[in-house]
């Protein structure tokens, strides 16, 4: 379809079909990718530009023996959001992951994943309302790369507001 979209009406189409990844579980999930993996030209945190694959949506970690062990036999996970460079996991926990027997298994998966030695951050409904908390994280990622989120525009705060809505918008919520 992109190759078919020659035409300078479909400039934006053509654009945002570079920066699709497979595997999203949720609209979500969606957000999540969008605000972390986009460039900062259109508001995001550009972490497609990492080495090792940026971020990887979805992607399978298989335990060894300790953390199988740490997971109580939970034999491998499955990532949200895994950005290899800084051996982080980003989980997004809905509103499934409050219920109780959510939460062992949670914790157990979890659990098996700290123990390949990658750390997870969580992200509930309330930070991915907030472009602040956003870039909060954004910054702590990078810093676990080894390298810094350096804003090189004007108006990036702007940028990352009219995207996060535009997401929003995209998946049917409201903007924030």
């Amino acid at each position: 379809m992109a190759a078919w979209a020659t035409s300078s009406r479909y400039a934006t189409f053509r654009t945002a079909v570079k920066y699709v990844a497979a595997g999203s579980a949720s609209p979500a999930e969606s957000i999540m990718f969008g605000m972390f993996a986009l460039p900062q030209r259109y508001g995001g945190f550009n972490m497609l530009s990492l080495p090792k694959g940026g971020i990887l949506l979805n992607h399978r970690i298989d335990f060894n023996e300790q953390a199988l062990h740490m997971a109580s036999g939970i034999p491998y996970a499955i990532l949200d959001a895994h950005i290899p460079a800084a051996k982080t996991d980003l989980e997004y926990n809905g509103i499934g992951h409050e219920q109780d027997a959510a939460r062992v298994h949670d914790g157990q998966r979890n659990n098996g994943v700290r123990g390949m030695g990658i750390a997870i951050i969580v992200l509930n409904r309330d930070q991915m309302r907030d472009v602040i908390a956003l870039e909060a994280i954004a910054r702590t990622i990078y810093r676990s790369a080894g390298t810094c989120l350096r804003y090189r525009m004007e108006g990036y705060r702007m940028r990352q507001r009219a995207l996060l809505n535009t997401l929003r918008k995209a998946t049917g919520l409201p903007p924030c």
